[in-house]
């Protein structure tokens, strides 16, 4: 895909995200894939890591 894109648009890249939160709040559902204290930890320790690449990504896109 990213071969394609850049013969369109030229220079690409891509930011990979993973082991996400699926719901807000795991309790109001029956889930047994995911174990939700893990998955709350995982967001306290990886999602600002993953915000500030987006962050820096959006800044090289935009030319600042």
């Amino acid at each position: 895909m990213s071969g394609y894109l850049t013969n369109i648009f030229g220079e690409c890249e891509a930011l990979y995200v993973y082991d996400t939160k699926q719901f807000k709040q795991y309790s109001a559902y029956l889930n047994n894939m995911f174990d939700p204290e893990l998955k709350d930890e995982i967001n306290k320790t990886q999602f600002p890591k993953d915000l500030k690449r987006a962050y820096e990504l959006g800044r090289r896109i935009s030319g600042e």
